[in-house]
């Protein structure tokens, strides 16, 4: 024998682990920070790309908060994608009007269906980011 130790091999960090240690506590904060500025970089990179669905819903949601009192915005039924989540959801897609707003107003019209301006589709991107 050669009398050396090897020492046990490094397990892949896991958000939560048996023994209680975080993600934070594997990687370290500078490790973290990078893995996060990196998961930025890949979405900002795919600003271009297609969009589903779910960008007529925000943007139908986004235009019956801005344009509504908040006891008819679950009444609303121009679109078929009515605001069907909770009121702390509603009230997030009311701030998130007051950005969209500024990058094109017009996506904030309630019989604006379908909507999809260059602003709005970037608008709409660097909110999921």
């Amino acid at each position: 024998s050669m009398g050396s130790s090897m020492a046990p091999p490094r397990r892949s960090p896991r958000l939560s682990k048996p023994d209680g240690d975080s993600l934070v506590d594997e990687l370290g904060l500078a490790e973290l920070g990078a893995l996060l500025m990196s998961s930025a970089a890949v979405k900002v990179l795919m600003l271009a790309a297609y969009r589903s669905t779910d960008f007529e819903v925000h943007r139908n949601w986004m235009a019956i908060t801005a344009s509504l009192p908040p006891e008819k915005w679950y009444f609303e039924e121009t679109s078929e994608w009515t605001l069907d989540y909770p009121p702390f959801f509603a009230w997030f897609e009311k701030a998130l009007s007051w950005g969209a707003a500024l990058f094109d107003a017009e996506m904030l019209g309630l019989s604006n269906l379908n909507y999809a301006s260059p602003q709005t589709i970037l608008y709409q991107r660097l909110t999921v980011i």
